[in-house]
Protein backbone atom coordinates (compact mmCIF):
# COMPACT_ATOMS: atom_id res chain seq x y z
CA UNK A 1 0.00 0.00 0.00
CA UNK A 2 1.55 3.21 -0.86
CA UNK A 3 0.54 6.62 -0.10
CA UNK A 4 -0.61 9.17 -2.60
CA UNK A 5 0.18 12.99 -1.09
CA UNK A 6 -1.37 14.14 -3.91
CA UNK A 7 -4.90 12.85 -2.58
CA UNK A 8 -6.73 15.51 -0.66
CA UNK A 9 -7.89 12.72 1.75
CA UNK A 10 -4.07 12.21 2.87
CA UNK A 11 -3.79 15.51 3.23
CA UNK A 12 -7.01 16.09 5.88
CA UNK A 13 -5.64 13.10 7.78
CA UNK A 14 -2.47 14.78 8.31
CA UNK A 15 -3.46 17.73 9.18
CA UNK A 16 -5.80 16.50 11.78
CA UNK A 17 -3.39 14.83 13.26
CA UNK A 18 -1.11 17.21 13.08
CA UNK A 19 -3.78 19.82 14.50
CA UNK A 20 -4.36 17.22 17.33
CA UNK A 21 -0.38 17.00 18.25
CA UNK A 22 -0.23 20.70 18.59
CA UNK A 23 -3.36 21.65 20.33
CA UNK A 24 -4.31 18.64 21.87
CA UNK A 25 -3.10 19.20 24.58
CA UNK A 26 -4.77 22.43 25.23
CA UNK A 27 -7.83 21.31 24.01
CA UNK A 28 -7.61 18.37 26.78
CA UNK A 29 -6.75 20.65 29.31
CA UNK A 30 -9.74 22.89 28.50
CA UNK A 31 -12.19 20.05 28.29
CA UNK A 32 -10.44 18.21 31.43
CA UNK A 33 -10.77 21.61 33.06
CA UNK A 34 -14.42 21.93 32.08
CA UNK A 35 -15.15 18.04 33.34
CA UNK A 36 -13.52 18.77 36.37
CA UNK A 37 -15.30 21.79 37.45
CA UNK A 38 -18.78 20.14 36.46
CA UNK A 39 -17.11 17.55 38.77
CA UNK A 40 -16.64 19.35 41.60
CA UNK A 41 -20.27 21.54 41.00
CA UNK A 42 -21.91 18.14 40.38
CA UNK A 43 -20.42 17.24 44.28
CA UNK A 44 -21.14 20.79 45.75
CA UNK A 45 -24.76 19.61 44.78
CA UNK A 46 -24.67 16.23 46.14
CA UNK A 47 -22.89 17.17 48.92
CA UNK A 48 -25.46 20.47 49.87
CA UNK A 49 -28.26 17.67 49.05
CA UNK A 50 -26.72 15.24 51.28
CA UNK A 51 -26.48 18.21 54.27
CA UNK A 52 -30.11 19.54 53.51
CA UNK A 53 -31.29 15.57 53.82
CA UNK A 54 -29.45 15.10 56.85
CA UNK A 55 -31.05 18.43 58.16
CA UNK A 56 -34.40 17.14 57.26
CA UNK A 57 -33.80 14.09 59.13
CA UNK A 58 -32.96 16.14 62.15
CA UNK A 59 -35.45 18.27 61.43
CA UNK A 60 -38.10 15.42 61.56
CA UNK A 61 -36.24 13.25 64.39
CA UNK A 62 -36.88 16.77 66.29
CA UNK A 63 -40.26 17.62 65.88
CA UNK A 64 -41.48 13.68 66.35
CA UNK A 65 -39.26 14.20 69.52
CA UNK A 66 -42.17 17.09 70.38
CA UNK A 67 -44.87 15.60 69.42
CA UNK A 68 -44.12 12.48 71.31
CA UNK A 69 -42.77 14.88 74.61
CA UNK A 70 -46.70 16.97 73.82
CA UNK A 71 -48.08 13.24 73.27
CA UNK A 72 -46.88 12.52 77.06
CA UNK A 73 -48.19 15.89 78.48
CA UNK A 74 -51.54 15.10 76.90
CA UNK A 75 -51.75 11.92 78.60
CA UNK A 76 -50.67 13.23 82.35
CA UNK A 77 -53.39 16.00 81.74
CA UNK A 78 -56.24 13.45 80.79
CA UNK A 79 -54.97 11.10 83.66
CA UNK A 80 -54.28 14.33 85.90
CA UNK A 81 -58.09 15.45 85.16
CA UNK A 82 -59.34 11.48 85.92
CA UNK A 83 -58.06 11.72 88.97
CA UNK A 84 -59.48 14.60 89.63
CA UNK A 85 -62.55 14.37 88.80
CA UNK A 86 -62.99 10.92 90.60
CA UNK A 87 -61.50 12.67 93.87
CA UNK A 88 -64.41 15.40 93.02
CA UNK A 89 -67.00 13.02 92.68
CA UNK A 90 -66.08 10.89 95.88
CA UNK A 91 -65.84 14.20 97.66
CA UNK A 92 -69.62 14.99 96.31
CA UNK A 93 -70.58 11.43 97.16
CA UNK A 94 -69.47 11.55 100.65
CA UNK A 95 -70.96 15.35 101.25
CA UNK A 96 -74.37 14.00 100.16
CA UNK A 97 -74.30 11.09 102.36
CA UNK A 98 -73.64 13.42 105.24
CA UNK A 99 -76.25 15.77 104.17
CA UNK A 100 -79.24 12.64 103.69
CA UNK A 101 -77.74 12.10 107.20
CA UNK A 102 -78.32 15.39 108.28
CA UNK A 103 -81.59 15.59 107.05
CA UNK A 104 -82.44 11.83 108.14
CA UNK A 105 -81.75 12.99 111.85
CA UNK A 106 -83.44 15.93 111.43
CA UNK A 107 -86.46 14.60 109.71
CA UNK A 108 -86.55 11.66 112.68
CA UNK A 109 -86.58 14.97 115.29
CA UNK A 110 -89.20 16.28 113.81
CA UNK A 111 -91.13 13.22 113.60
CA UNK A 112 -90.51 12.94 117.59
CA UNK A 113 -91.43 16.36 117.88
CA UNK A 114 -94.47 16.38 116.63
CA UNK A 115 -95.63 13.00 117.76
CA UNK A 116 -94.63 14.28 121.31
CA UNK A 117 -97.24 17.41 120.35
CA UNK A 118 -99.72 15.24 119.37
CA UNK A 119 -99.30 12.82 122.64
CA UNK A 120 -99.47 16.04 124.76
CA UNK A 121 -102.91 17.07 122.55
CA UNK A 122 -104.45 14.11 123.38
CA UNK A 123 -103.38 14.10 126.53
CA UNK A 124 -104.62 18.13 127.15
CA UNK A 125 -107.96 16.95 125.05
CA UNK A 126 -108.69 13.68 127.93
CA UNK A 127 -107.79 15.88 130.29
CA UNK A 128 -110.26 18.37 129.79
CA UNK A 129 -112.97 16.26 128.64
CA UNK A 130 -112.39 13.93 131.42
CA UNK A 131 -112.78 16.83 133.72
CA UNK A 132 -115.92 18.14 132.13
CA UNK A 133 -117.12 14.57 132.36
CA UNK A 134 -116.06 14.74 136.46
CA UNK A 135 -117.50 17.85 136.86
CA UNK A 136 -120.90 16.63 135.50
CA UNK A 137 -120.69 13.65 137.32
CA UNK A 138 -120.42 15.56 140.54
CA UNK A 139 -122.73 18.16 139.69
CA UNK A 140 -125.84 16.04 138.71
CA UNK A 141 -125.08 12.55 140.65
CA UNK A 142 -123.19 14.06 143.90
CA UNK A 143 -124.50 15.44 146.69
CA UNK A 144 -123.73 18.98 147.84
CA UNK A 145 -121.60 16.84 150.70
CA UNK A 146 -119.62 15.16 148.72
CA UNK A 147 -118.51 17.50 146.45
CA UNK A 148 -117.34 19.57 149.21
CA UNK A 149 -115.12 16.82 150.26
CA UNK A 150 -113.80 15.32 146.96
CA UNK A 151 -112.93 19.05 146.37
CA UNK A 152 -111.19 19.41 149.24
CA UNK A 153 -109.38 15.92 148.97
CA UNK A 154 -108.66 17.50 145.20
CA UNK A 155 -107.40 21.15 146.88
CA UNK A 156 -105.09 19.14 149.06
CA UNK A 157 -103.59 16.86 146.73
CA UNK A 158 -103.16 19.78 144.42
CA UNK A 159 -100.99 21.12 147.93
CA UNK A 160 -99.23 17.94 148.32
CA UNK A 161 -97.92 17.72 144.49
CA UNK A 162 -96.87 21.58 144.28
CA UNK A 163 -95.01 21.78 147.86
Amino acid sequence: MSLNFLDPQIWVTISFILFFVFFGKLIWRQFSSFLDNKILEIKNEINEASKLHQDAKDLLASESKKIQDLDLVIKEIIDDSKNKSYEILLENKNKIESQIKILEKEALEKIQLIKHQAQEEIKKEIVDKATLVAEDIIKNKLSEKNQISIMQDSVDQTKKILN
